[in-house]
């Protein structure tokens, strides 16, 4: 809509919202070294496997797909495209590591 703010409210060259940091910045470098080995992005298995709550997990999802290292959802249930290889593994960790 020309001149007018679109139906869902949000202009379209509005920058998308940054992601919260999670809580714990040693928990999320532990979920991107998890999700980048295993090349499986799920909330899931973050929550199976870090033994978190599943809405943290989610929470962490959100926030590796904010610092680029897994896609968007995938649909019910999938789980996510992750980015980032695992060679690249320790550059994507160095600065998650430093913030711990």
């Amino acid at each position: 809509m020309p001149g007018g703010i679109p139906a869902g409210g949000v202009l379209d060259d509005d920058p998308a919202p940054a992601a919260a940091p999670a809580a714990d910045p040693a928990l999320l470098a532990l979920a991107a070294e998890m999700v980048i080995t295993t090349q499986h992005g799920s909330a899931q298995m973050l929550n199976r496997k870090l033994r978190v709550p599943f809405a943290e997990a989610e929470a962490l999802m959100g926030a590796l797909e904010v610092l680029m290292i897994v896609g968007p959802p995938a649909g019910d249930s999938k789980p996510r495209d992750v980015l980032v290889s695992p060679d690249d593994l320790d550059k994507v960790l160095q600065p998650l590591r430093a913030a711990a």
